[in-house]
């Protein structure tokens, strides 16, 4: 019973909630997108395992990103982020892919956090695309909700 209130930055959202990401990095991996832009990332020739293509981006200072597509159909099938150290902080797997509106989104992701040893399976039965909203969504909290403030 509590609201997070404040900047969703990825610090303020660690400091919160533990996870690595800013609200914009985890809706960009809900898409099925990297995190950050394809621009960043270069293939990577060392992999040789098959399942896929492989591209890094290293241009953070602080991880390294890791996107492994499929050779299939193009379509991400795990994403990593490493520290600089090598220490895994997310692999996310993605599975059952669905073409909705036009978009390849899968209905199966598993996040993996080994930093915080938290696991998060996420099945999506149904995807319905958001229609244009024309006004700002507002709500009353309910009672009992304690905010906390995250900047």
């Amino acid at each position: 019973n509590q609201i997070l209130e404040g900047k969703p930055t990825a610090k303020n959202l660690k400091r919160a909630t533990m996870v690595p990401l800013s609200f914009n990095e985890f809706i960009r991996l809900l898409r099925c997108e990297t995190s950050s832009e394809p621009d960043d990332f270069s293939l990577d020739e060392t992999y040789k395992n098959g399942e896929g293509i492989l591209f890094k981006n290293s241009s953070n200072k602080d991880y390294i990103e890791y996107a492994l597509y499929s050779s299939e159909n193009n379509s991400l099938i795990r994403y990593q982020r490493k520290l600089m150290t090598g220490q895994l902080i997310l692999d996310l797997v993605y599975k059952d892919y669905e073409n909705i509106d036009g978009f390849q989104l899968a209905k199966y992701m598993i996040f993996n956090f080994p930093e915080i040893d938290t696991k998060v399976d996420l099945q999506i039965n149904n995807y319905e695309v958001n229609k244009d909203i024309n006004k700002v969504l507002r709500f009353n909290l309910p009672e009992g909700i304690k905010v906390y403030k995250i900047e």
